[in-house]
C-alpha cells in the first residue's frame, strides 16, 4: 500500500476511531445523498470508490468517489448486484477513477432509519471479501447515514463511531456527476411489477412516523407553555413576598412582643405560687371576693397579695390539665384537690374533660 497522506482540510462527525478512520470527499458524500434521495421511496446502491491504508496499527479507508450499482436485480425482497454490475463499476473506474479500486458500497432504505438488514449483510459479505471494506448504510428521508465494517471473523457487520468528510478539489468525481445527473436504477420487469406496492407501504410506514413526530412535538410544545405559565406564577408570588417583606418584619415584631408578655405573666404567677407557700397564714386570713373585693386593714399595705387577682370563681379544663395541676395553678400546692372535688360532686379526680367547668374553692 502506498503512504497516506492525510487531508488538510477536514469536518469531523462523530467519535473518531483510534484504529480506523475513514476519509469521504465532499463531492463524493454529497453525491450519495442525493442519488439516495433521487430514489424516493425505492432503495438504491451505489459502490465507494478509493483507496485503503495501513499506518502501524491503524487502518485508513479513503473515499474519493462514488458510482451508481446498474444492472441490479431485485430477489429476495433486495437488491444484488449482478456480474454485469461489476462490469459496469470497472468500466466506470478505467473512464474517471484511474488508479483507485472499489472500497465499499452504500445501500439506502428510505423510512427504515439505519438498523441493518441481514440479506444485505449477507450480500455485503458475498460481494466484498477484503477486511477493510466498508457498508455505507443512509436513510435519506430522516437523514440518518452509518459506516460499518466487518469483525476480523467477518461475521458481524460493526457499526463506526465517526468520520471524516475532506475538502479538496476532485475533477475526476465531478466529472462523473456532471455525466450521470439523471440516474436511473436498472431493474427487472418483475420488480417494476412489485414496486406500487412497495412504494405505497412505505409512504404510508413514512407518513405514520411523521404523525408519531408531530405528535410528539405538540407534546413538547405543551409541556413548554404549561413550565412557561408555571414560572410566571412563581415569579409573580415572590414578587408579592418581597413587596410584603416589610409586613412580614412587624408581624415578627408583633409575635416577640407577645411572647415576652406571656413570659412576663409566667413569671408573675410563679412569684404568686411562691408567695402563698411561703404566707399561708396570710393567704387564710385574706377575704377574696369575686365582684367587689375589700382591702383587710389588718393587712400590710407593702405586700401585694396575688391571690386576689388569680382565683377565680370557676375554671375551664384545658387539653393537659389535671386536678393536681390546677390546684398547683391556683393555691401554689396540690392540697386542694380534695376541695376541689367535692365542690364539683367529683367522686374521680381523672374525670375531668376538656371544657369542663371547675368551681374553686375560695381559700385554703
Amino acid at each position: 500500500m502506498s503512504k497516506f497522506k492525510a487531508p488538510s482540510n477536514v469536518k469531523q462527525f462523530g467519535n473518531s476511531d483510534e484504529k480506523l478512520k475513514i476519509y469521504i470527499e465532499d463531492y463524493a458524500y454529497t453525491y450519495l445523498q442525493q442519488y439516495a434521495k433521487g430514489g424516493n421511496y425505492n432503495e438504491r446502491l451505489a459502490f465507494l470508490i478509493g483507496k485503503n491504508f495501513k499506518e502501524d496499527d491503524k487502518n485508513i479507508i479513503l473515499i474519493s468517489g462514488a458510482i451508481s450499482a446498474k444492472h441490479t436485480r431485485h430477489d429476495n425482497g433486495i437488491l444484488n448486484l449482478t456480474s454485469e454490475s461489476w462490469d459496469y463499476v470497472y468500466e466506470q473506474i478505467e473512464k474517471y477513477f484511474g488508479g483507485l479500486e472499489v472500497v465499499g458500497l452504500m445501500q439506502s432504505q428510505p423510512g427504515y432509519g439505519v438498523y441493518l438488514n441481514e440479506k444485505y449483510v449477507s450480500e455485503f459479505r458475498n460481494n466484498f471479501n477484503k477486511l477493510f471494506q466498508t457498508f455505507f448504510l443512509c436513510d435519506p428521508i430522516e437523514n440518518l447515514n452509518v459506516f460499518h465494517v466487518f469483525d476480523k471473523a467477518r461475521e458481524n457487520l460493526l457499526p463506526v463511531s465517526g468520520y471524516f468528510i475532506y475538502y479538496q478539489k476532485n475533477d475526476a468525481m465531478n466529472e462523473y456527476m456532471i455525466a450521470n445527473k439523471e440516474i436511473k436504477p436498472t431493474i427487472t420487469d418483475d420488480t417494476q411489477k412489485e414496486e406500487p406496492a412497495e412504494i405505497t407501504i412505505r409512504k404510508r410506514q413514512f407518513e405514520r412516523i411523521k404523525k408519531s413526530n408531530n405528535d410528539q412535538r405538540k407534546i413538547v410544545n405543551m409541556l413548554s407553555g404549561l413550565c412557561a405559565v408555571l414560572f410566571l406564577i412563581c415569579f409573580v408570588m415572590g414578587t408579592g413576598l418581597v413587596q410584603n417583606e416589610d409586613r412580614i418584619s412587624k408581624l415578627e415584631k408583633q409575635l416577640k412582643n407577645l411572647n415576652v408578655s406571656y413570659k412576663k405573666i409566667e413569671e408573675k404567677n410563679e412569684i404568686a405560687s411562691v408567695f402563698s407557700e411561703q404566707s399561708p397564714k396570710i393567704v387564710k386570713d385574706i377575704e377574696i371576693e369575686t365582684e367587689t373585693p375589700q382591702k383587710d386593714l389588718n393587712t400590710p399595705q407593702n405586700i401585694d397579695l396575688p391571690t386576689q387577682n388569680i382565683i377565680p370563681k370557676t375554671y375551664t379544663v384545658e387539653s393537659g390539665d389535671s386536678l393536681s395541676g390546677i390546684s398547683q395553678k391556683f393555691f401554689g400546692n396540690s392540697k386542694m384537690v380534695d376541695k376541689i372535688m367535692e365542690l364539683n360532686d367529683m367522686d374521680d379526680p381523672d374525670k375531668i374533660y376538656v371544657g369542663k367547668i371547675l368551681k374553686l374553692p375560695r381559700g385554703l
